[in-house]
């Protein structure tokens, strides 16, 4: 997995207001949710990770705020 991947992470839980989980011990961040949706499509990362909003399991997907 690439470095690009690794989001800083305090108490394990990641900086930025929006983020993933990319595995057990990664995140993904984003200081917006529309920034996030666009890292992790053209990062080809899967869509349906669980958001994350500062920190907290929010019950919804990157899946959710994709337009078409």
């Amino acid at each position: 997995m690439s470095a690009f991947y690794r989001d800083t992470a305090v108490y394990g839980k990641s900086v930025h207001e929006y983020s993933i989980k990319v595995n057990d011990e990664q995140w993904l961040g984003a200081s917006t949710v529309e920034k996030l949706v666009d890292i992790v499509l053209s990062e080809g990362i899967c869509p349906s990770a669980m958001l994350y909003i500062d920190g907290q399991p929010s019950n919804e997907c990157i899946t959710d705020f994709v337009v078409e």
